[in-house]
């Protein structure tokens, strides 16, 4: 089963009994923060707009809103360059080299990334663009999050 991470920093909080004889594969959503073409470092962060708080207000608000009710997003502040230390995470793109589009790892740029995950580091082997209007949807921002809540997602048990 693929565990959707919406939080990279956090990925070994979200599975300790991760290791190499036992890898968890995951399916990474975040935004690319730089790309660094000599090494292949990749350093992404979550998604602005993931925010826990925001995602609940979001679902509070279209609660009572009606479904033809203008939503105004204001552009969100700069963050602080040791914010965004303390939330981003690298990963080394070496084993994919040939496979890069240079384009989709353009700084901002929302990736699916799939990888394993060993308890030692991320190994991926596939990435792709996420269209950023689809990113954009209330409603593709609470499917995430409720599809990223490892205690609500639990492997379907197989038949005896």
């Amino acid at each position: 089963m693929t565990f959707i991470v919406i939080d990279p920093k956090n990925i070994h909080n979200l599975f300790p009994r991760a290791n190499v004889s036992n890898p968890i594969r995951i399916r990474i959503v975040a935004q690319v923060l730089e790309f660094n073409l000599f090494d292949t470092k990749l350093t992404i962060q979550r998604l602005p707009s993931l925010s826990s708080d925001q995602v609940e207000d979001d679902q509070a608000e279209s609660d009572n809103e009606s479904d033809d009710s203008i939503i105004i997003i204001d552009e969100p502040e700069e963050p602080k360059l040791k914010e965004v230390q303390d939330t981003s995470t690298t990963l080394d793109l070496s084993e994919i080299e040939s496979q890069l589009s240079v384009s989709t790892l353009t700084s901002g740029n929302i990736l699916n990334i799939d990888a394993f995950y060993d308890g030692q580091g991320i190994n991926v082997f596939q990435i792709s663009e996420i269209d950023p209007r689809i990113v954009r949807s209330e409603r593709f921002l609470r499917t995430l999050k409720y599809l990223s809540d490892r205690e609500l997602m639990k492997p379907i048990r197989q038949w005896d």
